[in-house]
């Protein structure tokens, strides 16, 4: 469970690495980061639900 976390995490960390460098544009990255913002806390309240579940 936590190796597959840290997998997750280094994935996101490398595209948004690669993200930063696509995306020059501000307003661009500006608009991705509050899509990604809203995505993000959408995911964790379902991990915490499936997390309540499981244990």
């Amino acid at each position: 469970m936590q190796s597959h976390t840290k997998d997750w995490l280094a994935n996101l960390a490398s595209s948004t690495q690669l993200c930063k460098k696509n995306m020059q544009d501000k307003s661009a990255l500006t608009l991705f980061m509050l899509w990604f913002g809203t995505a993000n806390h959408a995911n964790d309240t379902v991990t915490l639900n499936n997390f309540a579940v499981t244990t």
